[in-house]
């Protein structure tokens, strides 16, 4: 990609935190920083490597070396916390940026409260990770969440599938979903 799109389908801008994510109308998604002020990529809020001040694609990549198709972006989080969300167009969940707190619920569910931290001790992580631990617990909560796939347009986007909605703050991550009743937070339940 040598010119960057000029035309999205989603874009989430962290005003804090000082991030974009933009998703083309192909899936791909795309990051920069818009405040050299609050954002330089250092715990990996924008999911990629790279001139952290171009608007540059993200390459997520599944387990089987299957590219993912972004469907949904999210950003959000402080100078000191910021943090990205992504949701595929199978309704699967991707986090990466600052984790100190678990925002990205990425641990097990042994980590407890005394926390976790990633390779080379870093508590952030700088590539897309897919979040299998939060579908696991919402079908917990709902085992007809999911089962049906909701269809947009003429493509098979099931990107609501599991998850309605993200929010995206300081140190921790809300999720809705999709029966619109389940809310977790920091990967409990609150409601």
């Amino acid at each position: 990609m040598t010119e960057p799109p000029t035309s999205f389908t989603q874009t989430s801008q962290a005003q804090e935190a000082g991030h974009t994510i933009k998703v083309t109308n192909n899936g791909i998604p795309l990051s920069y920083c818009h405040s050299s002020k609050s954002c330089s990529n250092e715990l990996g809020e924008l999911g990629r490597t790279g001139d952290p001040y171009k608007l540059l694609p993200i390459t997520i990549v599944d387990h089987d070396k299957t590219s993912i198709i972004a469907s949904h972006a999210y950003t959000g989080g402080l100078p000191s916390s910021g943090h990205s969300a992504l949701i595929d167009n199978h309704g699967y969940l991707w986090l990466c940026g600052c984790d100190r707190w678990q925002q990205l619920g990425l641990g097990s569910s042994n980590g407890g409260a005394s926390g976790y931290t990633w390779q080379g001790g870093r508590l952030w992580q700088t590539q897309f990770q897919k979040n299998d631990y939060v579908i696991e617990l919402l079908q917990q909560l709902d085992p007809n969440l999911g089962t049906m796939k909701k269809k947009l347009g003429n493509n098979n986007n099931s990107s609501r599938r599991w998850i309605r909605d993200v929010a995206l703050g300081g140190d921790h991550t809300i999720i809705l979903s999709s029966n619109k009743k389940d809310v977790m937070s920091s990967w409990r339940k609150i409601v």
